[in-house]
């Protein structure tokens, strides 16, 4: 519906629903809810970062056979769209 699941609309309506309470109690819950979620955000890159970087140091230290790398090369030059000849060049303004 929509194009989202289930699971989407439940968030969707529990965080609508999270907005308008907040905004009926008034100004004064809002920043302590502020005060609150601020801090959190930084505990979460705190505890959430390192534990990223070991998931990664793990990741990388599987050992594929040659015969699986040939094959996930060919995959993806398989699976690797091309451009058209006449399409322009992807250019990068700043």
């Amino acid at each position: 519906m929509l194009g989202m699941t289930g699971v989407m609309w439940v968030s969707f309506i529990f965080v609508s629903a999270f907005q308008v309470y907040l905004f009926w109690q008034g100004v004064d819950l809002i920043r302590k809810f502020l005060n609150f979620a601020g801090p959190a955000v930084y505990a979460v890159m705190i505890v959430g970062i390192p534990t990223l970087l070991i998931a990664l140091r793990y990741a990388y230290k599987i050992q594929f056979s040659k015969e699986q790398l040939d094959d996930i090369q060919a995959t993806l030059r398989d699976k690797l769209v091309k451009a058209p000849r006449n399409a322009p060049p992807l250019r990068c303004v700043v």
